[in-house]
């Protein structure tokens, strides 16, 4: 047990040096090359008629003063800039946007389930986002916004499925 403790330390010691070292300067590598004015408009232009899009349809649904049904934009917005601005990522493609974000999302709001005495929000909030990413590394379907999701869903009071399926439809 002591030499594994050893061996963790020396392991994160290793770790945190390395992501100083990269915060500090980049790791001694260049910055990624700027986007081109084309870039840029494509994914300035695409970024807003996505949300835009997104964001008249969640009044219209508000406005219907019978439901509660809404669009959570945050997590959208992180994954609009996937799409539009890191466009060749593996991460960024749809099939790991849909997955990912169906794994975190039902962990998380599966997770609501537990009575509050046995699991407190303020745990549950990491635990579950860490799981998720967990599995969404170990299934191959990593995607950022994914952990995003885990988050907004696992700090809520209670289920929401129905806030899990608008994302989704979104």
């Amino acid at each position: 047990i002591v030499d594994g403790i050893a061996r963790t330390s020396i392991f994160m010691k290793m770790k945190i040096r390395t992501t100083t070292s990269k915060m500090k300067n980049g790791g001694g590598q260049n910055p990624p090359p700027s986007f081109s004015p084309n870039q840029i408009i494509f994914a300035l232009l695409g970024c807003f008629l996505s949300l835009i899009s997104l964001s008249f349809i969640n009044e219209l649904l508000s406005y219907n003063a019978s439901s509660d049904l809404t669009i959570i934009l945050a997590p959208l917005g992180a994954l609009v800039t996937c799409h539009y601005g890191l466009t060749s990522s593996p991460a960024s493609q749809p099939r790991n946007s849909f997955v990912g974000i169906l794994i975190t999302s039902i962990m998380s709001t599966s997770s609501t389930y537990i009575p509050v005495w046995i699991l407190p929000v303020w745990v549950r909030i990491p635990l579950v986002t860490s799981l998720g990413i967990g599995t969404t590394l170990a299934l191959g379907f990593a995607h950022p916004p994914a952990g995003a999701v885990a988050i907004v869903f696992a700090q809520r009071n209670e289920a929401s499925w129905k806030a899990m399926v608008m994302l989704l439809i979104g």
